[in-house]
């Protein structure tokens, strides 16, 4: 398992440089409201997959992306962990804009309003606020070595540092608003929960008050290295002790799933069924309402980020480098295209498109 760990946790450790700027977008009025586009886990939803895609373009975007590419109408947003943003044309893969951080990034962009909120990790970690429009920075906050990603929370900005400190920043002036600590360590990041946010550490979960940072609940928890999932009321977590579990928003567990294999990257939930994958390919679909009636397929290829639920299945990135669709007429999955491995971060699907960061620091737009 700690090899699986080491390789699953290398998107965030890679460092490098380059680049230059191009000309300005327009305002994406679309938002990517956290990790994987959503507190679902599960932007591409409701998007129907091509049949047989062929690759549409690939840009180079440095080395390993942090996260998934954010998505907007004309736009594709991805932080680099060799401390690059870039801004690429969604329907050519032209670059747009580029601007250099100073240190890797930590997970995917945060896009509300045209703004970019993103983060960087090391000893003097910051969150950054950036224009959509022309990758202007607007301002810039050292809170230290942050993990996960970040959470807008009505006028609030939301990090969590590797040793558990929580900070809000104010978007439009990025001063900090209050500060807590939980115990850690934090390998997740921040979820939103109405009012309130969720952090996972390796052995406990807790809900904070968005408002000032005080903590309404705590609860012991198996380890969570991704970040947890929304749906409802129900908070969905999927852990390496080999378990997904439901949970209310003050943590009374509700329902466990035990697994056969490692859950490296979290749980997605769509169409009331959470989704699952096991770093040994094993697919696991929970209804939750019925949790214990779940079915389970095993895709035979090793796994190390989480499902993305589309309209008539479910795609899956594997550490080989092939995006696999397991659909009703495919229970065991079929390969739909292959990049260059491993792929740390879930498939995104807009307009029968899909979008992939690959291992060789890529971006893939394949219909």
């Amino acid at each position: 398992m700690a090899r699986t760990l080491a390789i699953a946790l290398m998107s965030v450790n890679a460092i490098a440089c380059g680049g230059r700027g191009a000309a300005e977008p327009a305002v994406n009025p679309m938002s990517w409201s956290g990790y994987a586009g959503a507190i679902t886990r599960a932007a591409s939803a409701n998007e129907a997959v091509p049949p047989e895609p062929t690759a549409l373009w690939e840009a180079g975007i440095g080395r390993l992306a942090s996260g998934p590419p954010a998505l907007g109408p004309d736009v594709v947003i991805v932080m680099g962990t060799d401390r690059w943003l870039t801004a690429l044309d969604r329907p050519n893969g032209r670059r747009r804009w580029r601007s250099r951080l100073n240190a890797g990034g930590t997970a995917d962009v945060v896009v509300t309003d045209g703004r970019l909120f993103v983060a960087t990790g090391g000893f003097e970690g910051r969150v950054y606020r950036y224009r959509l429009r022309d990758g202007g920075r607007m301002w810039d906050q050292e809170v230290g070595r942050i993990v996960g990603g970040l959470a807008v929370v009505n006028d609030q900005v939301i990090a969590v540092t590797e040793g558990g400190g929580v900070v809000a920043l104010d978007t439009e002036r990025g001063t900090v608003a209050w500060r807590q600590r939980v115990r850690g360590p934090v390998r997740g990041g921040v979820t939103p929960l109405g009012n309130a946010v969720l952090i996972a550490t390796f052995d406990s979960l807790f809900v904070l008050d968005a408002v000032d940072g005080t903590i309404r609940a705590r609860a012991g928890s198996p380890a969570v290295l991704g970040t947890p999932a929304v749906a409802g009321a129900v908070i969905v977590i999927g852990s390496p002790d080999g378990v997904v579990a439901g949970l209310s928003f003050d943590l009374v567990e509700l329902w466990r799933v035990t697994t056969a294999g490692d859950v490296i990257g979290g749980a997605a939930v769509a169409r009331d069924t959470a989704f699952a994958v096991t770093n040994r390919g094993g697919l696991y679909r929970i209804p939750l309402a019925a949790p214990m009636t779940y079915d389970s397929v095993m895709l035979e290829r090793p796994v190390l980020t989480l499902p993305a639920p589309v309209a008539t299945g479910v795609l899956i990135g594997t550490a080989g480098g092939e995006v696999v669709f397991v659909g009703a007429g495919a229970p065991r999955g079929r390969t739909l295209f292959r990049v260059d491995g491993p792929i740390l971060h879930p498939p995104v699907v807009r307009d029968q498109t899909i979008y992939v960061a690959d291992g060789r620091g890529k971006v893939e737009a394949w219909r």
